[in-house]
């Protein structure tokens, strides 16, 4: 069918375009392989790359004998080829794995090292103000014993005086004085340990 359909002779430019494309038609047809994008026109203008890759896709497809040798060598550098990027293709990939990996531990050793940069910069700051705090409210504590221990001599003074006074009138006004000035100096040492004890958690 395709030999009744050609246009012999082929003279010009058309006609030899036409019975390239029939042919072409006509193996794609069979079912060859590897020429859905050879055109008629790699073959009318003599496309060297285009036109071996028609004929090795037609002896390879048909298996004809004259080119048994040459379809077994072909077939075989195919083979070793595969092979090849086989083996190329695992070993970049080995290659950008590792890269990756180095990357990752190279990326988490900077951000460990930053966060444990972070977290004793944080220690030391917490450690700074517990020792403020504690030593505010250990010096509240110290100020509220020695007022303590003074209105407890004073205390035992005045009353020593009392004891010496022959009148019981002053020394009764005397004690309620004393006592007096006791718990105001009382009050105001735990007034003053509240202020303290409050302006560390403030400043805390």
């Amino acid at each position: 069918n395709i030999l009744s359909s050609l246009r012999l002779p082929a003279d010009s430019r058309k006609h030899k375009m036409y019975n390239v494309r029939l042919a072409l038609a006509g193996l794609r047809q069979l079912g060859v392989p590897n020429i859905s994008d050879i055109t008629p026109a790699h073959i009318v203008d003599a496309h060297q790359p285009r036109i071996i890759q028609l004929v090795w896709s037609t002896i390879l497809y048909f298996e004809l004998p004259e080119f048994r040798q040459e379809i077994i060598q072909y077939k075989a550098s195919r083979l070793i080829q595969g092979q090849v990027r086989r083996f190329l293709a695992i070993k970049s990939y080995q290659t950008v794995l590792q890269g990756c990996v180095t990357l990752q531990s190279l990326f988490r050793g900077v951000r460990l090292r930053e966060r444990v940069i972070e977290m004793n910069d944080a220690a030391r700051d917490i450690q700074k103000m517990w020792r403020g705090y504690d030593s505010k409210v250990r010096y509240g504590f110290d100020l509220l014993d020695i007022l303590t221990v003074q209105s407890v001599v004073r205390r035992f003074l005045a009353c020593k005086r009392v004891a010496l006074s022959s009148k019981r009138t002053d020394a009764s006004i005397q004690i309620q004085k004393i006592w007096r000035g006791y718990c105001q100096k009382i009050q105001y040492g735990f007034v003053l340990l509240d202020i303290i004890t409050a302006q560390s958690v403030i400043r805390r």
